[in-house]
């Protein structure tokens, strides 16, 4: 019965945790990536974020396990822990140097294998809805963003500002084209 209790308990807490975190509208990380600016981040940044933080993070683990192993080398007295801990440490090194061959070799053969920037260029999809009278919908538009439109894309930057709730706020513009980025108000 006391167990049942704990764990209605806990389930409780847990559906409540998520009613109340999925009625926020934006989201604002707790701990911040190395790198990377939430507020103005794009797919690109926050992939190539997350390749220089795994490379830290296997260099830190190697190096734990090295230090690890020297403490286990230096207090043993048996044979066999101490080839165990040679062991260790020899596995380690093996493995922060797998981490830096690859590095080094993917920037020795091409730099921009290591940099997700192929989104950068891209343009956005216009896609048109029509509600059943035929006439087109705003589509929703997420507050921070952005899109480009050309010379001839008038409609699409009007739906574009109808489907923002927030302020449309002018990035750049120039080339004949604008680039729109909609803001909370």
């Amino acid at each position: 019965m006391k167990k049942k209790l704990i764990f209605s308990f806990f389930t409780i807490i847990l559906f409540a945790t998520a009613l109340v975190t999925s009625a926020q509208t934006t989201y604002q990380p707790v701990v911040q990536i190395p790198r990377l600016n939430p507020p103005t981040q794009t797919t690109d940044q926050y992939v190539n974020a997350l390749y220089l933080l795994s490379i830290t993070v296997a260099e830190l683990l190697a190096v734990v396990k090295i230090i690890f192993g020297g403490v286990k080398w230096m207090f043993s007295d048996v044979v066999t822990s101490k080839q165990s801990a040679i062991e260790d440490i020899r596995g380690a090194i093996f493995g922060l140097l797998i981490v830096l061959a690859t590095v080094l070799i993917l920037e020795t053969v091409n730099p921009n294998l290591t940099r997700l920037n192929f989104l950068e260029n891209a343009q956005p999809l216009n896609i048109t809805i029509t509600n059943p009278q035929g006439e087109t919908a705003p589509e929703p538009v997420a507050i921070g963003e952005e899109r480009s439109f050309g010379p001839g894309q008038s409609s699409a930057m009007e739906r574009f500002k109808q489907g923002c709730e927030g302020k449309i706020v002018t990035v750049t513009g120039g080339r004949g084209g604008v680039r729109l980025r909609c803001e909370a108000n």
